[in-house]
């Protein structure tokens, strides 16, 4: 009897136990983690830096290619997958550059009375397109700006008859029908809509792979400031800019680089806008001279702590600048996955911290390009979001 006391006395115990360490914030990370990792490596030892804390520490394992995590150094709590890929040098960005393009596909932007026999009408009756759409094709063919949609309607053998409408909305595709109405002022069949298909805006380059000469910038898609959609890429152009001066962010009020495009010479091609940048290829030369070599670090590596935002603030030279790593973050989404603030007093009294056009600027800590300024908080310009290079790379 007295030995079964015991024996529950123990398993209680430890059930207690167990149950106050899964509670225990590192273990609790380590039990969540993913079941695999990829690490360069060169970064391995920079990764398992970050996963010794307090009680748990952590070891590499060459011969089955995993991390093994430890509890008091002894008892082994979990075993993850560690895929090892070659070590990757690129060149570092902070250039203030300028983007411009023709979209795939036309923006609409709103509706537009028409002026018909009938006085001024409104051809789109219900939801059959609304602002923010993006209109793909109009009867089986592919449609690049209003002109291409002005031909369609008026070379068809019966131009009051409906059109088949092809279109994106949210992500989605979509068919809709549209009756073309005649408009007695230009006297030319017209659907009743604004559209739009060029995008362009002024952020900052953050590396460009000196192997293939494609670079990623911004971090962030570029958005149509009307209706907040990412347009994708016909084809564009990537520019110098020239820095006119810097609106000073403040508490409340973003700041924002004013600068103008150098369009008479193109410095590479823009061929795709994601949530994780705008990307392309180089094609002058002279943007790859003279620049920062850094090997590539991960996710994995990422530590709150010291690191560097490499940007410019007057369009002609790069600098680093110091700012801390605040907190990271690998479940976050929209580019937010760590939160940085500027520590370094240049740069806050030149700009007030973090504006308008730094998007892109790439950071750098232990030497090694870990990400790139992507956001501002409005109520602390000091502080702002950054995206893990990882999640511009694999695009």
């Amino acid at each position: 009897m007295r030995i079964g006391k015991i024996c529950y006395a123990v398993v209680l115990t430890m059930a207690v136990l167990f149950a106050l360490l899964s509670w225990f914030t590192p273990l609790r990370e380590v039990v969540q983690m993913p079941n695999s990792v990829q690490l360069s490596q060169g970064s391995i030892n920079d990764y398992l830096n970050t996963q010794n804390i307090g009680l748990i520490s952590s070891k590499y394992n060459e011969s089955q290619k995993s991390i093994d995590y430890y509890l008091c150094n002894t008892i082994k709590i979990k075993s993850v997958e560690a895929n090892i890929v070659p070590d990757k040098t690129v060149l570092l960005g902070g250039d203030t550059i300028g983007f411009e393009y023709a979209s795939d596909g036309v923006l609409v932007l709103g509706k537009n009375k028409i002026f018909t026999k009938d006085s001024f009408v409104d051809n789109i009756i219900n939801n059959e397109l609304s602002e923010g759409d993006i209109i793909t094709s109009v009867d089986g063919k592919d449609v690049n700006n209003a002109y291409e949609i002005s031909q369609i309607l008026n070379t068809r053998a019966n131009s009051q008859d409906f059109v088949n409408i092809h279109a994106i909305r949210k992500g989605k595709e979509f068919d809709t029908k549209l009756k073309p109405a005649y408009d007695l002022l230009t006297k030319k069949y017209k659907l009743g809509l604004w559209v739009k298909n060029t995008m362009n805006g002024i952020g900052t380059l953050t590396y460009i792979d000196p192997t293939t000469k494609r670079f990623g910038s911004l971090g962030h898609a570029i958005l149509d400031s009307n209706t907040s959609v990412a347009m994708p890429v016909l084809n564009g152009n990537l520019y110098d800019c020239t820095i006119l001066g810097v609106r000073r962010a403040m508490r409340g009020s973003a700041g924002e680089f004013r600068g103008i495009l150098k369009t008479n010479q193109s410095l590479g091609s823009v061929d795709i806008n994601t949530q994780a940048g705008i990307y392309g290829n180089i094609t002058s030369d002279t943007l790859l001279q003279d620049r920062i070599q850094v090997e590539l670090g991960g996710k994995h590596t990422v530590i709150p702590g010291k690191a560097l935002v490499y940007t410019s603030i007057d369009g002609k030279s790069v600098r680093a600048y110091d700012i801390e790593i605040i907190k990271t973050s690998h479940q976050s989404t929209n580019n937010r996955d760590m939160v940085i603030k500027v520590t370094d007093q240049r740069l806050i009294q030149a700009t007030g911290g973090i504006v308008q056009g730094m998007s892109g600027s790439p950071i750098v800590q232990n030497g090694k390009l870990v990400g790139a300024v992507t956001h501002v908080f409005i109520n602390d310009p000091t502080k702002g979001f950054g995206i893990y290079i990882d999640n511009m790379v694999k695009n």
